[in-house]
């Protein structure tokens, strides 16, 4: 018995079911008996897919096989299971977490080959009941893996039994483009090469559209008699009903051999004649019609034939339905659930590996994980499936499948008067035989009661018969050749002077001619711009080349073009990406034909280079680039007018190309629409289909951008499998319409399509709903309502439904109203149209850039001080600068790498950033500059970049007291009950201090001072201010501080130094410091007056108030409440109301005095003298 499903839940939120099944087996009962306690533990890891593929309605099988065997070879083997979801990634997953409990693994479902590469590394057995990957019987590779579902590439040994039964020769191959249906057609061919089978046609079709079975048809009859397919069953429903209804079966001549995937189902005979859908088509099957399928032999897996068949697949239901798996089998009272062949193939898989089991079991030293005994147990034998028949595994673990022959007879016993009946089925001559036989045990009602044979008696071309001399015959000829030479002597001159014409090669371009910014695309040296647009082109153009000024004016071009000249003038030159071209005549043709169309809305085409290093097509260049790039630039302004004229020059050279010898473009989409300066939309890309052919334009199968280039090709052009170069005069209509919904959403050919292009693409090209086409939604369209019926008729379904373009023209003539007649005219009104649209684009970009400036330069200042971000905006090198005396400040936090060790990372960037947010605002009331926080380091410095005298101890240490402070209440998020213990050093003298880096610059300052204030901080004490002997003093010199002397300590690299703690300050004293100005003189900082003494000489009274936000620039501003007029003075004659700035420049060495005058100012002479302080004043307004 089986014990309870053990559920894991792996990481991630993700439930997986893991069914790890593995079995101890035992010898046959009759030989040995292997004692049960030997497979105790064995497990068994059971990968079905139960939520993707349809492991629910069959995985009882597994329980149900599972427990025959415990049962038959007294084992006592258990499970594990887990979701493979028919995904590599996931089976693997599983496999890993099962690999220590189990023994061997049976699965898993759909994907296979990865997974049996790891079974084997772990040399453990794998079964698997749903993998028909024909890679997995290289045995190098795959030694521990069998499977009990038939691989449908050995149907092979059966196509060619049944063909050497009715000595057929010769045949033609029809596959499908499924992997499966090619590696079959590879082992076909292979085996019929070995029995002189020849291959006279074979064709590839794709195995989702079966359309194209009518053009196999006709393109192949002439060539064989007999036909192999290999593909989906309605592909050979829709060849059968083609052929006959054609008339090649008239005379019964032709056979064809349908391949299918699943077994025969007696109960369901339509699936095999009918279309699809198959249930809808009973009105279809006429006796008539059922005639077409007499001549087709189908080989297909046989039903099963155990009469206890039905019991085990209502045990399949009922394990299915109980746990672990719980299908839904016994939701509707009295409905069976239908349960696929798979169910078999499972319990295949757990028979057989129990009798493997069993029989390793039995040996001396077998062991029930040895990957390679189980196998060879397996292999190279036979087993009775639950089936009902015999099945034989050969030496690759491959089962070989057993395929009977079924034909349509009629049978007036049956309700329709037909019916399908197996009348063949293989045998294996021997178990290792490459080739079977096959045995009739039926008739087969061929049409005209005769088998077809494989070739005509003569051959297909008449070749094996010698026939008499017909005289009519030749008469008739002579006729001919009579006339023949007449009309070669009537044109002789013509097709002379023609040919005259075509040796000149007037269309040939010497590569030398052409001027081109680099002679290889893919030079560092050349930029490329990308638009918005994801399908517009690539423009190559180094800055360095005359070329380049045309780059303001350009749209991209494809990444396979350049912009060079030629005699002159600016040229695009398209290259090919092929070896030189050996031109027979009809390219000659080709290409003087497509040199001699001159139209306006036709872009010209200049020549061609096909014997140069690189093969290469020159046009007229259009500045304007594109009509995509046009409509993707948003920019871009599109009224009715401009849209019109586009649209018209469309319309108007499609109808010249339609006319011309060409016939059709082919390639008809936005991007091939070009617009020149004149903005005259200029049609290229066609004609020139001879050198096309000879390129690959699907760079890739699932290429991105090949998709992209299909949305503007027709449903019916998509749909065939020999899309011609030159598409058709209706699909171009279609691709017009396209375009048309294109240049009026103004969001891409398919508008809103929340889809990639692939999926679009296979949309358009099903044929489920032919009423409703899928087509771009036009409900969402501003324009008028007969352009939108225009477009939708334009893209309908059916070509002969969609109108020409002259009908086009017609539907579309009220877009003509408002158009000037002279094209010169309606190029003027465009252009100045355009030139006012620039001016606002302009405009609006200046403003932005203005915008921008700003972001930038205040981004910049939070980096440097202001005085070096000026410098470095001027472009000027910042020098070093030595300061005499400032004061260095350094802090960080006790204990916290604890901190960061209990914390999370998120939470220590919240808690830094909380902190340092709070240590700017207070350092912004300060006169300091911040120079850098590292982790929990907080570096402040004063006395630079601007001098300020011994201020800068005294502002460093009231900071810091500010900030010992607020510390002290400053609360973490995530340990509000915990407080940050500062740790604070002090310390002034000398220092250097300049610009680092270029891509990054750094203010930063260098010298002893900067180590010992380190030093002051590290040996420092928590919550308290830490200060050198040096800071003391200037401190002392200050007034207005409360320190306490530490004693002497030893400092790293300085030896003993005597410390001192900063305790507390008097505010009063900082007040009165502030009120002073220090007047550096010509760049003297030994000059000093007081402000008083300014203001007094001028009749103006002392300021009352400072303003502290300016003192990081050396502003000193002052709230002027009690202003006087000073009466008789010839320098003021006005009455001051608001606040004054005094300011010293020290870079240009002169003093500033900058006076913001009120409303009711008269004037203010400019210049003053100070004779308190002395030197030139500049007085600014």
């Amino acid at each position: 018995m089986t014990t309870p499903l053990k559920m894991l839940k792996l990481n991630g939120g993700l439930s997986f079911a893991i069914l790890c099944i593995y079995c101890h087996l035992v010898q046959n009962l009759s030989a040995h008996v292997v004692p049960s306690n030997r497979s105790r533990g064995v497990k068994i890891g059971f990968l079905p897919a139960m939520t993707v593929g349809k492991g629910k309605q069959f995985a009882g099988a597994f329980l149900y096989g599972l427990e025959h065997i415990n049962k038959e070879y007294n084992l006592s083997v258990d499970y594990m299971f887990e979701d493979n979801k028919v995904d590599t990634f996931e089976s693997i997953k599983a496999m890993t977490n099962m690999y220590h409990e189990v023994s061997a693994f049976v699965g898993p479902e759909g994907t296979c080959r990865t997974e049996g590469v790891v079974a084997a590394a772990w040399n453990l057995p794998m079964i698997a009941f749903k993998c028909p990957d024909s890679g997995l019987s290289y045995k190098v590779h795959y030694p521990t893996f069998a499977r009990t579902q038939p691989s449908t590439f050995k149907v092979s040994k059966s196509v060619i039994a049944l063909m050497k039964y009715f000595q057929w020769t010769k045949t033609a191959l029809i596959v499908g483009n499924r992997t499966i249906w090619l590696e079959t057609a590879a082992a076909v061919k292979e085996l019929a090469d070995q029995n002189d089978i020849s291959i006279t046609v074979e064709r590839i079709f794709e195995d989702k559209f079966t359309t194209a079975m009518n053009d196999i048809v006709d393109e192949t009859h002439q060539h064989t008699r007999v036909y192999v397919i290999l593909g989906n069953r309605f592909a050979s429903i829709n060849f059968a009903r083609y052929l006959y209804d054609s008339g090649l079966q008239k005379n019964g001549e032709y056979v064809v051999i349908s391949v299918q995937e699943q077994p025969f189902q007696p109960s369901n005979i339509k699936r095999y004649v009918a279309k699809f859908p198959y249930y809808k088509s009973d009105n279809d099957l006429t006796l008539e019609r059922i005639d077409a399928f007499r001549a087709v032999l189908t080989l297909a897996l046989r039903p099963p034939s155990n009469p206890n068949y039905e019991e085990f697949l209502d045990k399949t239901r009922n394990y299915s339905s109980e746990k672990p798996f719980n299908a839904p089998h016994k939701m509707i009272p009295g409905k069976k659930f239908p349960v696929p062949i798979y169910a078999a193939h499972l319990y295949d898989a757990v028979a057989i590996y129990g009798r493997a089991l069993s029989e390793v079991l039995a040996m001396p030293n077998g062991k029930p994980d040895d990957g390679r005994a189980i196998f060879n147990q397996i292999r190279s034998r036979a087993f009775k499936s639950i089936q009902g028949h015999d099945v034989f595994i050969d030496e690759n673990g491959d089962t070989e499948g057993n395929y009977t022959v079924l034909t349509v007879q009629r049978d007036p016993s049956f309700p329709r008067g037909w019916t399908i009946r197996s009348v063949g089925a293989f045998t294996s001559r021997d178990n290792k035989s490459a080739v079977l036989d096959f045995n009739m045990h039926g008739s087969i009602q061929w049409l005209k009661g005769k088998v077809p044979v494989c070739e005509p008696p003569c051959g297909f071309r008449n070749e094996k018969c010698q026939s008499d001399f017909d005289w009519t015959v030749a008469s008739v000829g002579c006729v001919f050749a009579a006339v023949f030479v007449v009309i070669v002597s009537v044109l002789g001159l013509r097709h002379y002077l023609y040919e005259q014409k075509l040796a000149k090669l007037l269309w040939k371009i010497d590569f030398k001619g052409l001027q081109l910014p680099e002679s290889d695309l893919k030079s560092p040296g050349l930029k490329c711009e990308r638009r918005d647009s994801t399908d517009s082109m690539d423009l190559l153009i180094p800055s360095s080349t005359p070329l380049a000024p045309f780059t303001e004016s350009l749209t991209p071009f494809r990444n396979n073009i350049q912009i060079g000249t030629y005699k002159g003038m600016v040229v695009a030159v398209k290259f090919i990406n092929r070896k030189p071209v050996q031109v027979n005549r009809e390219m000659k043709k080709e290409l003087q034909h497509r040199k001699d169309i001159n139209h306006d809305n036709i872009n010209r085409f200049l020549g061609a280079c096909l014997d140069g290093p690189r093969v290469c097509v020159v046009s007229q260049f259009c500045s304007r680039g594109s009509l995509h790039d046009i409509l993707e630039n948003n920019n871009m302004k599109l009224d009715d007018m401009f849209i019109a004229s586009l649209v018209l020059d469309l319309i108007k050279g499609m109808i010249f190309i339609h006319e011309s010898r060409i016939g059709s473009h082919g390639n008809l989409k936005s991007t091939n629409c070009l617009v020149d300066t004149r903005w005259v939309l200029q049609i290229s890309d066609f004609g020139l289909y001879s050198l096309d052919s000879h390129t690959d334009r699907r760079q890739s199968v699932d290429g991105l951008n090949y998709y992209k280039d299909l949305l503007w090709t027709a449903p019916e052009l998509l749909r065939s499998a020999n899309r011609p170069p030159q598409g058709t005069p209706k699909g171009d209509v279609y691709s017009f319409a396209i375009i048309l919904f294109e240049v009026h959403a103004r969001n891409g050919p398919w508008g809103d399509a929340k889809m990639p292009p692939q999926d679009i693409i296979e949309h358009v090209k099903s044929t489920s709903n032919v009423t409703e086409p899928f087509r771009p939604e036009t409900h969402l369209l501003s324009c008028k309502p007969h352009i939108v019926n225009c477009i939708k008729q334009c893209w309908t379904e059916n070509p002969d439904d969609r109108p020409d373009f002259k009908s086009i023209r017609t539907m579309l003539k009220s877009m003509q109203q408002g158009l000037h007649s002279n094209i010169f005219d309606n190029m003027i009104a465009m252009m100045e149209k355009y030139s006012n649209h620039l001016e606002d684009l302009v405009d609006d970009r200046t403003m932005q850039l203005s915008e921008e400036k700003k972001k930038t330069e205040l981004l910049l200042l939070r980096m440097l001080p202001r005085s070096v971000a000026d410098q470095l905006k001027r472009g000027e090198r910042v020098s070093p600068e030595t300061y005499s005396s400032v004061t260095i400040y350094f802090s960080d936090i006790v204990g916290f790498t604890v901190l960061s060790a209990e914390s999370s990372p998120m939470q220590i960037v919240d808690m830094l950033n909380d902190l340092y947010t709070l240590f700017d605002s207070i350092t912004s009331h300060y006169d300091v500059y911040k120079v850098e926080t590292i982790g929990d380091a907080y570096m402040v410095v004063s006395g630079l970049p601007l001098r300020n005298g011994d201020n800068h101890a005294g502002e460093i240490a009231s900071m810091s007291l500010q900030l010992l402070s607020a510390i002290k209440t400053f609360k973490i998020r995530h340990k509000p009950n915990e407080m940050l213990k500062l740790r604070i050093g002090l310390h002034s003298g000398q220092c250097v201090a300049g610009v680092v880096g270029l891509k990054m610059p750094r203010y930063c300052l260098f010298g002893d001072t900067v180590n010992t204030a380190s030093r002051m901080e590290s040996t420092g004490v928590a919550l308290k201010i830490h200060i050198s002997m040096a800071c003391k003093l200037i401190l002392d010199k200050l007034g207005g501080y409360q320190l306490e002397e530490r004693g002497n300590i030893h400092v790293k690299g300085k030896g003993e130094m005597t410390t001192y703690f900063l305790l507390s300050e008097d505010t009063a004293f900082r007040s009165r410091r502030l009120e002073q100005q220090t007047v550096i003189s010509n760049g003297n900082p030994s000059s000093t007056c007081n402000l008083d003494t300014i203001l007094g000489e001028k009749g103006l009274c002392r300021p009352v108030s400072r303003h502290s936000s300016m003192t990081n620039s050396n502003w000193s501003l002052y709230n002027n409440r009690a202003v006087q007029h000073h009466k008789g003075s010839s320098d003021w004659s006005s009455k001051m109301d608001s606040p004054i700035f005094f300011t010293s420049d020290l870079q240009h060495g002169r003093k500033l005095g900058v006076f913001p005058i009120g409303n009711e100012a008269r004037g203010m002479k400019k210049g003053f003298q100070n004779s308190a302080c002395g030197g030139n004043w500049e007085s600014r307004v």
